[in-house]
This record gives structure tokens, sequence and C-alpha cells, in this order.
């Protein structure tokens, strides 16, 4: 009855721990999920930003080129002014020329100065619109930027939850493992031993879980060799200490035997019974649980 509770104890205790890493797991799961969905949400918001600064810095290249026709005419007219102002000058001094010719002249003058300082308002005005558009493109910039580190942010957070994802998905796979002795540690893989008569070697095995050791005489030179194991196992809530102690005779080639174990420290023997002649023994021993 106290092996069966121990038992029992052990198996609850891995399907609490089980349903623990399966609910952890889940939540991570959403969680990852929800990041992904903000990535994708940013990466698109940052696409739109991108195109919005595009659109901008083509606006301002239009309004670069109408400012660089238009200072190319204000420059066409100051070049007339300043040759009608010569010619007014070389008739004023030559006397060649009359009164209306002059007055010609300076309303030519007046009507180009005034044609002038309308492009260089049409000028000042383009300007101001290239700065505000340069102001709203840098705006967009840093506003693209603040995304993109809030989109390596969020990637580096869905890198580390995708990894604690995968590490509770292979906890939870190795405790399903566990409750179904599903997992083994080899302990001796067809492993020759050389014994005198009634000699005997013998095999630590660290058993953190209930489970079993196998045991496979593969070849041996008598038919008296025996498997033998012990320990003694405490823990959890139980004031109780198991003691065990079994041995099987009779072995030979071929022969197979298990040992039901429980946590704790497990002692393997491999022994010879012919108490007469040496022997030697080929042995396999795992550690199922």
């Amino acid at each position: 009855m106290i092996k069966m509770d121990k038992k029992i104890i052990s198996l609850t205790i891995i399907c609490v721990v089980l349903a623990t890493c399966l609910v952890v797991s889940l939540v991570s799961n959403t969680v990852v999920q929800t990041d992904e969905s903000k990535l994708k949400q940013l990466e698109s918001d940052k696409q739109t930003l991108q195109k919005s600064i595009a659109q901008l810095e083509g606006e301002k290249q239009t309004l670069q080129n109408n400012i660089s026709k238009l200072e190319g005419e204000k420059q066409g007219l100051q070049n007339t002014i300043d040759q009608l102002r010569n010619s007014s000058k070389s008739s004023s001094s030559s006397g060649s020329s009359s009164s209306s010719s002059q007055s010609s002249d300076t309303n030519r003058i007046n009507q180009l100065e005034s044609e002038k300082q309308a492009l260089q308002n049409t000028i000042n005005q383009l300007t101001s619109e290239k700065q505000t558009l340069q102001n709203t493109i840098d705006q967009l910039t840093g506003e693209k930027q603040t995304l993109q580190n809030t989109i390596n942010q969020l990637q580096s957070t869905v890198s580390q939850l995708t990894n604690e994802k995968q590490a509770l998905q292979n906890t939870v796979q190795d405790l399903q493992d566990i409750t179904e002795l599903a997992k083994n540690t080899v302990v001796a893989d067809r492993q020759t031993i050389n014994q005198p008569a009634g000699g005997s070697n013998y095999y630590t095995v660290n058993t953190p879980y209930a489970g079993y050791i196998y045991v496979r005489i593969n070849t041996s030179t008598t038919d008296l060799a025996y498997a033998r194991v012990s320990y003694t196992s405490t823990g959890g809530k139980s004031p109780n200490t198991i003691s065990y102690d079994q041995r099987v005779s009779n072995l030979r080639s071929g022969s197979v035997v298990c040992f039901p174990v429980l946590p704790g420290t497990t002692t393997v023997y491999i022994g010879n019974s012919n108490f007469l002649n040496g022997a030697t023994h080929t042995v396999t021993i795992e550690y199922w649980y």
C-alpha cells in the first residue's frame, strides 16, 4: 500500500506540474500571437508613413523646381531692368533721347520692378511652403523612427517569448514522456563484465522519478548469473521511508528482468552465483521513467 501511495503521489505531482506548464505555454502562445499582430500593424503603419514621406519629398522637389524657375525669371527681369536703366542713362547723357522716350523707359522699369517683386513674393511663399513640407517630412521621419524602434523592441520580445514558449513546450513534452515512462537513461550498453566465482559488480543510478530498471543479460558463460536492485526512497510530505531490495537469480544469455523504482538513488548489482567457476557477461542496463 505504501509503494502504491508513493507512486500515486509522484504521478500526481508530475500531472500538476504538467498542467501548469500547459497553461503557461498556452498563455505564452497567446502573448506571442498578440505581439506578432502588433508587429504586423506597426509594419503597415511604417509603410504608410514611408509613402507619405515619399509623396512629400516629391512635392518638395516640385516646389524647388518652381522656385528655381521663378528665380531664373526674376534674374531675367533684373537683367532687362539693368539694360533699360543703362540705356536710359546713355540716352540722357548723349542728349539723343526725347523726354517721352525716357518716360517710357522709366515706366517700363517700374513695371518690371513690380513684376520682379511679385516673383519675389511668389518665391518667398513657395520657400515657406517648402519649409513647411520639410518640417512635416522631419516629423514623419521621426514618427517612422519611433515606429521602427517599437518594431525592434517587439521583435526582440517576440523572439524571447518564442524561445520561452519552445522551452515550455519541451518541458511539457518531457513531463508527458515521464508520465508515460517514455524517457530512459542508458546505464550500461552491452558492457562486458568479467567476474570471479561468486563475484559481483554494481552500478549507482540516480533515479529522480518513479519508473523501472531494465536489465538484459545479452550473453553469459553461466546459467547462474543474477541481477539485484536496492534503494531507499524518501520525499514528499509522507513521513514514510521505503526500502527496497530485490534479487532475481538463475539468469542466462537472453534473460531480461525489470525492477520497479521510486525516486532516490538506486544500486544495480550484476553477479555470478557460481561459487566454483568465474563468468563473463555482456549486459545492458537502462533506467526508464
